[in-house]
């Protein structure tokens, strides 16, 4: 895990951690973070370094990590297919078998039971923040998501990294704590990273800019600049750059379906090809540019009081270095 990110991380937990629990009576004891790792989409495979970095960072700040890599019912029968010897294989087992096949597919480690928990209030009073590295549905119930939401409104912390937003789509609620919805990520590669605002306790160190390879995600409703402090953005530059290049690449591919469709006219023995062909420039007529925002705002972190608590999100954590 490159500087940039690890400095955001250790930031992120400080200010969640003990600004927002300034006020409670238990304000000298160690800390603890539930870290929620369950992914009912795509498992990225990053997870476990990322544990083992803020465990790390939890031995040298003092705040115990608890990780939950299963949040739903682990006992619950299931059917499924899994790789044996590179062959799909229908097994018999329980939603923890199932899951743990394919977190072990994505990151060569297994889920045990001591690493299953659900996200409820009986769970939650020990903790005093909540790290969500999750894509899917880790929340099981509207109690659990009440519970979640009142626990941050109470004056405890709630941090997400990347996938954090491609998350719960169905409990709008949710959308609204976190502040926005993951909406593709059409941005990739080497890109600069603008320190946007550089007098928060978050972005010190980091100068005003910094390079950093990742995915990089785009937004959607409820995001807003009106409800949400941005700390870190794309350089706006890259971006017109990147929806450039991908305009060209259309206008180049149409052109060469044009010469394509001018060959094959006329020649009966073609007509399937030529249809094709037609087809294929039609849709990229009517295409459009898969980077959505017109603004060209692309927030990479940002905070947000919620209640009494506060939240912290970033885009970045994709890969593993």
């Amino acid at each position: 895990m490159n500087l940039a990110k690890r400095f955001l991380i250790v930031s992120a937990l400080a200010l969640t951690f003990f600004s927002a629990l300034g006020a409670d009576d238990k304000a000298s004891a160690k800390k603890k973070i539930l870290f929620v790792t369950h992914s009912g989409g795509f498992i990225h495979g990053s997870v476990v370094q990322a544990e083992a970095v803020l465990k790390e960072l939890g031995a040298k700040h003092d705040f115990e990590v608890v990780t939950y890599r299963f949040t739903g019912d682990p006992d619950a029968k299931r059917k499924f297919k899994t790789k044996v010897d590179g062959k799909d294989v229908e097994m018999e087992g329980t939603a923890l078998d199932e899951y743990s096949a394919r977190f072990k597919g994505a990151t060569k480690e297994p889920v045990t039971r001591a690493q299953c928990g659900r996200i409820n209030a009986a769970t939650l009073k020990d903790f005093d923040a909540v790290f969500f590295f999750t894509t899917g549905d880790p929340v099981q119930s509207d109690d659990e998501m009440t519970a979640l939401l009142d626990f941050v409104k109470s004056g405890k912390g709630f941090l997400g990294t990347h996938c954090a937003t491609d998350t719960l789509y169905g409990r709008k609620n949710y959308g609204d704590m976190i502040g926005a919805y993951f909406d593709g990520h059409p941005l990739g590669g080497k890109t600069k990273v603008l320190v946007e605002d550089q007098k928060h306790p978050i972005t010190q160190g980091l100068g005003d800019s910094f390079e950093i390879s990742d995915e990089l995600y785009q937004f959607r409703d409820p995001y807003s600049r009106d409800k949400l402090r941005v700390l870190l953005r794309l350089d706006p530059a890259f971006v017109i750059q990147a929806r450039e290049r991908e305009q060209k690449g259309v206008e180049d591919s149409k052109k060469k379906l044009k010469e394509t469709i001018a060959k094959l006219e006329g020649d009966d023995a073609k007509k399937e090809e030529l249809q094709k062909a037609q087809k294929q420039l039609k849709e990229l007529e009517t295409k459009k540019s898969s980077i959505k925002r017109e603004d060209n705002d692309y927030a990479m972190a940002w905070v947000r009081e919620y209640g009494k608590g506060r939240v912290f999100y970033t885009a970045l954590g994709h890969g593993d270095n």
